[in-house]
């Protein structure tokens, strides 16, 4: 795999780690956390589900689930993607909220994300 950037169409997956604590009688909208630069995921076509679930540096995997989303949906939200490939994870990328929203309206799109993740099993 090369750290190319590469398009995310309608129909690709999209993986995001979600750690357990954000995983009860439901899944929260903290889950979707859009600290630094967007929420970040990782392009499936590009990864498999126990690679994100290995990603992090701070837990070990049995800590996290891998959440599923379609990016069309995402897109249908009004979030936008970028592929962001990084040295260390080629699928890395990014879902990015509409320019000039206010901190408060996260919430909704992290709401939305939930909805949208709870249509496949978590995995």
């Amino acid at each position: 795999m090369t750290n190319e950037v590469e398009e995310i169409f309608d129909e690709d997956l999209l993986y995001r780690r979600i750690h357990v604590q954000y995983v009860k009688k439901s899944l929260s909208p903290d889950a979707f956390d859009f600290r630094g630069d967007g929420c970040s995921v990782d392009l499936a076509r590009l990864t498999t589900p126990e690679s994100t679930r290995s990603g992090s540096p701070r837990n070990p995997p049995e800590c996290y689930k891998v959440g599923v989303l379609e990016a069309g949906k995402v897109r249908g939200i009004g979030l936008t993607l970028d592929h962001c490939p990084e040295p260390d994870n080629p699928a890395h990328s990014l879902i990015l909220p509409p320019g000039g929203i206010e901190a408060a309206d996260i919430l909704g799109f992290q709401t939305e994300l939930v909805n949208l993740c709870l249509q496949r099993p978590l995995l």
